[in-house]
């Protein structure tokens, strides 16, 4: 945090150098620039007086411009002015996917669990048809005039957004549920024929809807043909992951995992494990192979019981 503050101090002087400077112009580049600087920094007011800077210049607002003051906001925790700047760009610039993950990642920061899934069923929509950005800016660029875009969510909005929903919150399986059927994680054929499924490289969020969406979603013939289904976690060298921890520790190594650290693997595993015994009535107990430390493993016979219980089988 102190060589941010350092370079965001540093940053300053040489934007007062070119404003004093006649023959120096302060263009788009710079602007955007300065206030990714000023976000990296937490000062998030200085990213917006850049902004209204911009505004009363020459230079031409862009959809970077808004997106690093969105940024700037959002990891100051200030989550009403970069949904407030949001709002701003469409009336102006118009809005395409990055500012919408950027929008997102600031309700993440800002636990915002509703406004989040308005956001995302707001992409989802928009997923499906392309649609033209309105703009009312009476001085646009004349690449953003009458331009077709089509925004849609990635994984990197799903990650973001299961983040934020509580566990228990329904609206979890949902936005899993229509994330697979636009193809943004599990892929058609996500159960192969050995019945594995692939979760190595996802967070714990999203990792633990596709559980559930995979297991509500089983076949009754392979239950019938009596087959198991494997978890692929992969190994790392992270600890035994404790749901009951819920310290900043943890939350730094949940960032950390989040965005694919070394020990994330290993506590993905122990997750997957954790939510097959806590997320589902009965609880699904599962193994570890010793031949096969990166996946988790339900036998057919708890697999059929677990089955059985819940009224599945006829």
């Amino acid at each position: 945090v102190a060589v941010k503050r350092v370079i965001h101090a540093r940053a300053k002087e040489l934007l007062e150098k070119m404003r004093l400077d006649a023959s120096l112009t302060m263009d788009s580049f710079t602007y955007s620039s300065a206030m990714t600087v000023c976000g990296a920094a937490g000062e998030w007011k200085d990213a917006l007086q850049l902004l209204d800077a911009m505004k009363q210049s020459k230079c031409r607002l862009n959809k970077v411009a808004y997106t690093s003051a969105i940024t700037a906001c959002g990891k100051s925790g200030k989550w009403e002015e970069a949904l407030r700047l949001f709002k701003e760009m469409k009336q102006t610039v118009g809005v395409d996917q990055v500012s919408y993950n950027a929008l997102v990642a600031a309700l993440k920061l800002g636990k915002q669990e509703d406004k989040v899934y308005e956001v995302w069923n707001e992409m989802y929509q928009r997923s499906k048809t392309h649609t033209t950005t309105p703009i009312r800016n009476s001085r646009p660029s004349s690449s953003y005039k009458n331009k077709s875009q089509t925004i849609h969510p990635d994984i990197i909005t799903l990650t973001n957004v299961l983040s934020t929903l509580s566990p228990n919150n329904p609206n979890s399986d949902t936005v899993f549920a229509q994330a697979v059927s636009r193809g943004i994680v599990l892929k058609h054929n996500y159960l192969d024929s050995s019945h594995e499924v692939d979760l190595s490289g996802m967070s714990r969020s999203v990792a633990r809807c596709a559980v559930r969406y995979v297991l509500n979603n089983l076949r009754k013939d392979l239950v019938h043909d009596g087959c198991g289904v494997t978890f692929i976690t992969g190994v790392g060298g992270g600890g035994r992951w404790d749901p009951r921890r819920r310290g900043r520790k943890e939350e730094e190594e949940e960032e950390e995992e989040e965005n694919g650290g070394a020990g994330a693997a290993g506590g993905l595993r122990e997750h997957v494990q954790w939510v097959l015994r806590d997320d589902f009535v009965p609880r699904l107990n599962s193994s570890v192979p010793d031949c096969a430390k990166g996946t988790v493993v339900i036998d057919a016979k708890d697999l059929r019981h677990w089955w059985e219980a819940n009224n599945k089988l006829s």
